[in-house]
């Protein structure tokens, strides 16, 4: 089963979006620059939580899959971005 489609989320305050998105951007340039042909996407859920927080989501595709290697660099990276900890990361396949 190859896993071409990583999805990676994480909370943070509406008030610290516009920071994210900066750190965003310099993280999806070191990966790009790296990997070309990966394709990246960012996303959030329309409402806040409970604790007033957005949830963010990354998500990562390439056509030849989302190796373990490529994970750790792309979380190294964001740590050196200062974008928000935790991060959860998941894969998800299409249905047969």
């Amino acid at each position: 089963m190859q896993k071409n489609t990583l999805f990676i989320y994480y909370k943070l305050l509406p008030s610290l979006g516009s920071e994210t998105r900066k750190s965003l951007t310099q993280l999806f340039d070191d990966v790009l620059k790296h990997h070309p042909g990966i394709s990246l996407e960012v996303m959030k859920r329309p409402d806040l939580n409970s604790e007033g927080q957005e949830t963010w989501m990354e998500i990562y595709r390439h056509k030849d899959g989302i190796s373990e290697a490529l994970i750790h660099e792309i979380n190294t990276c964001a740590q050196k971005h200062g974008l928000p900890m935790p991060r959860k990361s998941e894969f998800f396949i299409p249905l047969d």
